[in-house]
């Protein structure tokens, strides 16, 4: 056991802590009382624990190599460590142990100058004072808690991680900070880091597990080849995200105010002209308040969210993709999904050319490329777009009503939401009396492509003989029989008055 409440500077004595015996370390209690020179932990094995009590001052070099070092409390992480003076800090076992040294707070006191010669683990808070520096190099630092630096940070090559299960600050004295490789992976999706400062990632940026939150006022920017990847359940940025360069770019984005299985909204752009053009985007899980006037292409937008996306700097077009979520309206016909944009006045379509679905989640990307030569800020959203082509309601019950076609197409959907991701349908044609003429075991996907919910409409050529042998569906009355693959069954009576001749070599239909 040993306790150190003296004062003033410590000699350059070593302090080794070694052996298969466990050992206690008390301090003073206080910052910078009781200071000790140069450490070095180098324990036999796990069941020899060093612990240590109260606040540890240090001023001399502390070398981790190996041994179990626990805080007051028994814990795996050392309790309050404060550095002093020019030292070297290495918290990474070097004699066969594996683990790095989890610090629970460290401060690097003024007037200290602190090198990293190992990774660090810092599992509360890190602590950079004002007049002090730390020099991490190609060291990795692990924060589970807190950061604040009102110092010097020194030249960083190496990987930052925001770990831990809580949702830690990060304080900064300039108006921005610069990192090259940032990783945010929580060991709970409801921790993160909440960002009171811009910070700039010049090489990659990993969302694994948790949320970067940004203070007002705040952003993260990726600069000209930096990468961003991963994203998703409880993992996003919530407030803007800046990309400069000229590569395609996904923002990870979401929105703080929504729970986080449903959080997660990313914004694609393509890529930009020129390697110094910069963008802005950001996503609200809120309804748009900018109007609801709309091109008459267009019968809806979404009312619970929307996008921005913002030119910065350049002179660049992009095109937009949006990642909807389980939250999302609109998602009730994925062939009528258009991406809409605020041009100032109204909501204009941007298209559809591209769509992927995946169990209640999906991307969408605009045809045309938002023009920012007419305004450099543009609102996204999704929408749906209009329908003006007639069709006819296939019914549980067949009716007396019937539905009138002239060129042998009949356009058609069922009268109530229908999942059939296997498009394993098949459909009989009766004439009027009941007589069976045509029948198919499987539609084929040409034909009657699987549905997945919602309005979705689809075309039949009773013309076309590769649907209806010879052509027999002429002029009169028939009846159309859909059957799934639960044997439900939708019915239509309709009128045929077409004076075309049957089409024997043509395809059959397709989803409009």
């Amino acid at each position: 056991r040993t306790t150190n409440i003296a004062t003033g500077v410590p000699g350059t004595t070593v302090f080794y802590f070694t052996g298969n015996r466990k050992q206690k370390l008390t301090g003073s209690g206080t910052a910078g009382g009781g200071r000790l020179g140069p450490i070095t932990i180098d324990k036999t094995n796990n069941d020899s624990a060093l612990q240590l009590v109260g606040v540890i001052s240090v001023q001399g070099n502390l070398v981790y190599n190996a041994g179990l070092v626990s805080g007051s409390g028994g814990g795996l992480a050392v309790g309050s460590v404060n550095c002093y003076g020019t030292m070297n800090l290495d918290g990474e076992g070097t004699a066969g142990a594996t683990a790095t040294l989890p610090f629970h707070n460290l401060t690097v006191k003024t007037g200290a100058v602190v090198t990293l010669t190992g990774n660090l683990n810092v599992r509360n808070g890190l602590l950079i004072e004002a007049s002090s520096t730390l020099t991490p190099g190609s060291r990795n630092i692990n924060l589970g808690g807190s950061y604040d630096r009102k110092g010097t940070l020194g030249a960083y090559t190496g990987i930052l991680t925001f770990d831990g299960t809580a949702m830690g600050n990060f304080y900064d004295a300039g108006t921005s900070v610069v990192f090259p490789t940032v990783v945010v992976n929580k060991s709970v999706p409801s921790g993160g880091i909440r960002f009171h400062k811009i910070v700039q990632v010049t090489g990659s940026l990993t969302l694994t597990k948790g949320q970067i939150r940004l203070k007002s006022g705040q952003y993260v920017e990726l600069t000209s080849g930096a990468t961003a990847t991963g994203g998703g359940i409880g993992t996003y940025i919530g407030g803007p995200v800046r990309k400069i360069g000229n590569q395609a770019f996904t923002f990870p984005l979401g929105d703080t105010l929504l729970n986080d299985s449903v959080a997660f909204h990313p914004l694609g752009m393509s890529a930009p002209g020129a390697v110094g053009d910069k963008f802005e985007g950001r996503y609200f899980g809120v309804g748009q308040a900018l109007g609801s006037a709309k091109v008459d292409s267009l019968e809806s937008i979404s009312g619970c969210e929307y996008w921005t996306i913002q030119r910065l700097v350049g002179t660049s077009n992009v095109s937009v993709t949006l990642g909807w979520n389980r939250n999302s309206q609109n998602v009730n016909n994925y062939d009528d999904m258009r991406v809409c944009g605020w041009n100032g006045t109204l909501w204009t379509s941007q298209g559809q050319s591209n769509l992927v679905i995946n169990s209640g989640t999906g991307k969408i990307t605009s045809i045309a490329a938002l023009n920012f030569a007419t305004q450099t800020s543009w609102a996204v959203t999704i929408g749906s777009r209009t329908n003006t082509q007639p069709y006819a309601i296939l019914k549980r019950k067949l009716d007396a009503g019937y539905y009138s076609i002239s060129n042998g197409k009949l356009m058609f959907r069922f009268d109530d939401e229908y999942n059939d991701p296997d498009g394993k349908l098949t459909f009989r044609i009766y004439t009027d009396l009941h007589g069976l003429i045509a029948t198919s075991d499987q539609i084929a996907s040409a034909y009657l492509p699987n549905v997945y919910f919602g309005d979705n409409r689809y075309l039949l050529n009773v013309m076309d003989c590769n649907i209806v042998p010879n052509g027999n569906v002429t002029n009169g009355y028939y009846i159309l029989e859909v059957i799934n693959e639960k044997n439900e069954h939708w019915y239509l009576r309709f009128k045929n008055t077409t004076n075309l001749s049957p089409n024997c070599s043509g395809s059959g239909g397709n989803q409009q």
